[in-house]
């Protein structure tokens, strides 16, 4: 895409810096910078194999262009090891004036962001991306692309979350066109499947019974596990040598054969690579889901630093399901380490809090043991806030919260859209342990207020609206009661449809309207309530120009209330 982007303009066109103003555009692998003492020597496998420019020309030459030069430094997560150069390239040591394009895992770079002017964070597909990905791996194939069509309707469905990512999406469409049946909706379950077609594969290919390629693979997995302890992502020949037939590994279809660069001593080893990292992670949690002793020894490095070992973690759960026991250690380790019954602070966060990583691990069950259940229901914090949730966090929270039961959780949501959340609001509504929620930004407020069952027949009892919308023409009512309402800059349709409703009941405890527009209508229903005997907790609140002084005498002789916030002006 950013190569696509380069090309021709004329100098009216060109802004400071702009990626077309550039001469020499460098795509290289981060690890391809280890070890190197010079860019010069680092790009020079780059060079045509008879090109006799020297290392110091070729310096001289990329010193002169250097304010017109970008690196595309791919997988920084995979190669950042002992690499000095690399580092030194993105802190500006080296040709400060070039420009740096630098992918990675988002947990690997969060420290070097002062270096960069421009942060992204990729999301995923979305759908347009999704059928496009469809669609080249059908042509690839010589697939109609109608024969995909069930694959899509998944995809629209059970598979919406998966399907997100170009890698799963690509072993997905593998798996469809190969066995249907291996299908599956969690990401370690995907692995597992993959696994499983590798293994039979790779039988019919090298002709050999099932046990001889499981033992390849366990030793594989074994390899890789120790290469990945010491942040390697090979695995070189003669360790593979030691304890196999290497020459058969490469027909399993996870690794790749590839050269090393020259050592000191001028050797070039051969090494085996993964064609994504994922997999050498996916092996890696193979291996200690069957070891228990290399597992709970390394769970507590794992554990200290849980950003960059997400996906061994991640995996690693998954592979536990069957073993209930393992699995209810493991969700224990990583509660007590996130500690899962805290309250955290949701500014201090870009993303989901480390209190929610339980949640994102539940996701890839497709059920949870009933240990299990019991464990993190013990656990779980009185307030739950899913306002930076991942769409992970929200599936694990969407298989947890029906299974909850004797508790009192407060749920806030933010942009809870309807349509792309059913089976989540769903599962708040059907859940008998919550009492209060907190909607943020909801531009539906009675669709939303139809799936969550408000007033109804749930549990729900207190109800905060920050930002409330409605379409034109919607109605929005309570058709049972509401202990608690609070609304915060709600449109005046929000406002007065739910007074309304509230002014009809004796029921209510808690009233707070804050920076909410008020009619002569309105008003009128907020004295009828500030008279109701069951009132406790009053908040009326409203910019300085707005006073709440007409509001003071309906409350003048209420003696149940017991506590009061109102803004008030030029009171005498």
């Amino acid at each position: 895409k950013i190569a696509h982007t380069w090309q021709p303009c004329t100098e009216q066109q060109r802004q400071p810096r702009s990626l077309q103003d550039i001469n020499l555009l460098l795509y290289m692998h981060a690890a391809q910078l280890s070890k190197k003492t010079s860019i010069a020597e680092a790009i020079s496998h780059l060079l045509p194999k008879n090109s006799k420019l020297p290392p110091e020309e070729l310096e001289e030459y990329l010193e002169q262009l250097a304010d017109k030069v970008v690196f595309i430094i791919d997988s920084y997560d995979e190669g950042c090891k002992d690499n000095r150069l690399l580092e030194e390239l993105i802190k500006k040591e080296t040709m400060p004036q070039a420009t740096v394009v630098l992918t990675s895992r988002f947990n690997f770079v969060t420290s070097l962001q002062k270096y960069f002017d421009i942060t992204c964070d990729l999301q995923g597909y979305d759908w347009e991306h999704r059928m496009e990905h469809v669609g080249r791996f059908a042509q690839h194939k010589g697939i109609p692309f109608q024969d995909f069509q069930p694959l899509i309707e998944k995809m629209r469905g059970e598979l919406r979350e998966l399907s997100s990512n170009p890698l799963t999406l690509t072993l997905i469409c593998l798996l469809f066109k190969e066995d249907k049946e291996l299908l599956t909706t969690t990401r370690t379950g995907l692995y597992k499947s993959i696994d499983a077609f590798i293994v039979k594969t790779a039988c019919k290919r090298m002709k050999c019974p099932k046990e001889e390629v499981k033992e390849l693979l366990a030793q594989l997995s074994r390899l890789a596990y120790e290469a990945y302890r010491k942040g390697d992502c090979v695995i070189l020949e003669k360790d593979l040598a030691a304890v196999c037939d290497a020459k058969k590994v490469p027909h399993l279809g996870y690794v790749r054969k590839e050269f090393q660069p020259l050592t000191d001593e001028f050797e070039r080893p051969v090494c085996y690579s993964f064609p994504h990292k994922t997999l050498m992670e996916f092996l890696c949690a193979r291996h200690l889901s069957a070891n228990k002793e290399e597992r709970d020894e390394f769970m507590k490095e794992l554990l200290d630093d849980y950003e960059k070992n997400e996906t061994v973690i991640t995996f690693l759960f998954g592979l536990l399901q069957s073993s209930p026991e393992a699995l209810t250690d493991m969700a224990n380790a990583v509660m007590q380490h996130t500690r899962f019954t805290a309250m955290h602070l949701q500014q201090k966060y870009a993303r989901c809090p480390p209190s929610h990583r339980i949640l994102q691990l539940v996701a890839e069950l497709s059920e949870v043991p009933p240990p299990l259940m019991t464990l993190i229901t013990s656990h779980c914090p009185h307030r739950i806030d899913t306002t930076r949730c991942s769409s992970k966090c929200i599936m694990g929270l969407t298989r947890m919260l029906p299974l909850i039961k004797g508790k009192n959780i407060a749920l806030s949501l933010r942009y809870p859209k309807v349509e792309n959340n059913a089976s989540f609001l769903n599962a708040v509504a059907t859940c008998t342990s919550i009492t209060s929620i907190e909607i943020w930004y909801c531009s539906d407020l009675p669709a939303c207020f139809s799936s969550l069952r408000i007033a109804q027949s749930t549990s729900i009892e207190h109800v905060k609206i920050i930002i409330g919308r409605m379409k034109k023409g919607d109605q929005l009512h309570l058709p049972g009661v509401l202990h608690g309402l609070e609304l915060i800059a709600c449109d005046l349709e929000v406002t007065q449809c739910l007074l309304g409703d509230v002014a009809k009941k004796d029921v209510i405890s808690t009233l707070s309207i804050q920076q909410c527009g008020l009619n002569d209508v309105i008003k009128g229903m907020v004295r009828e309530i500030l008279m109701k005997d069951t009132l406790r907790n009053v908040s009326l609140t409203s910019p300085y120009d707005q006073p709440m002084n007409e509001f003071l005498s309906s409350l003048t002789n209420h003696h149940n209330l017991r506590s009061l916030k109102i803004t008030l002006r030029r009171m005498s």
